[in-house]
């Protein structure tokens, strides 16, 4: 499996997450994505479980991935611009 291909069905995952969140579960955005990445995972384990040869190169592949390089090195900059429009600024601007 490509890591594109992985990439793709990760976001995919993620996005219908976040839907399901907001139409269904309408939790806060943090607390509904956590949920239900953890009920992803613990379907994905029970779906290894019925078809291991399935799940095992996917498996294979995120093991092979150095998460430090990839989370300080890629990513840190884009989680940093993201950041930087969390903040509140009507809020920011009251307690001027």
């Amino acid at each position: 499996m490509e890591a594109y291909t992985l990439i793709a069905i990760i976001l995919f995952v993620t996005t219908g997450a976040a839907l399901f969140n907001k139409r269904l579960l309408r939790l806060p955005e943090i607390v509904g994505l956590m949920g239900t990445a953890l009920l992803v995972s613990i379907l994905f384990l029970a779906f290894g479980l019925i078809f291991p040869e399935i799940v095992q190169p996917v498996c294979h592949r995120v093991i092979g991935i150095d998460f430090s390089f990839v989370v300080l090195k890629l990513l840190l900059g884009f989680l940093i611009f993201a950041g930087a429009f969390s903040p509140d600024t009507s809020a920011m601007a009251m307690q001027r």
